[in-house]
């Protein structure tokens, strides 16, 4: 709900927070190709529209901020161009062999041009933050050493259902205090 977990300055639509919402674009990334190339007969005037889909909603992954988000994006675009890559190649077979390695080709370049403006204009956040990582800084990584000594400490039974929060705050030490809260671990295994 943006009028509730809002975080001025980062896009995440009406999710939760950025990593949700680059999901949804990693999708939309995945689908793409395949809604494109659906049918019986292809119709060709879904392929420019798959290509600029495709731009908008990586370009949407950049801009979020996703670190997460950008990794599972690269693995929908590519996984989405090798899913139908059948599909395309049976659309292509009455035209000469090196049609399709140069339309994935100009694919690529589109990509990664579009993605070179992206940085070179100071868009690309999820770049940004993926090669500004200050450790140090990382809440999961400071908070780290308090949900270990809390694994040990509720450790086989846990704290409940939803008892991350408030235990967190039992055992959140004051370097850790700060307007804003930990609601999770951050961390599936932990």
């Amino acid at each position: 709900n943006p009028f509730v977990n809002d975080s001025p300055g980062e896009i995440s639509g009406t999710f939760a927070n950025r990593n949700h919402f680059s999901l949804l674009m990693a999708i939309g990334c995945l689908l793409a190709p395949t809604w494109g190339l659906a049918g019986e007969r292809l119709a060709y005037w879904r392929l420019p529209a798959v290509v600029g889909l495709l731009l908008l909603l990586f370009l949407t992954i950049l801009g979020s901020g996703s670190r997460a988000g950008l990794g599972l994006g690269v693995v929908a675009l590519l996984l989405g161009v090798i899913l139908s890559g059948h599909r395309i190649r049976k659309a292509l077979a009455f035209y000469p062999r090196w049609v399709y390695p140069t339309l994935v080709a100009a694919f690529a370049v589109i990509i990664i041009a579009f993605v070179s403006l992206s940085v070179m204009a100071d868009r690309a956040v999820s770049i940004n933050r993926a090669f500004a990582l200050d450790a140090g800084q990382d809440m999961r990584t400071r908070g780290l050493p308090t949900v270990l000594s809390m694994i040990k400490t509720y450790f086989p039974f846990g704290s409940g259902l939803g008892g991350f929060d408030p235990i967190f705050r039992i055992h959140e030490p004051f370097a850790l205090l700060a307007p804003t809260y930990f609601n999770h671990a951050h961390n599936d295994y932990l």
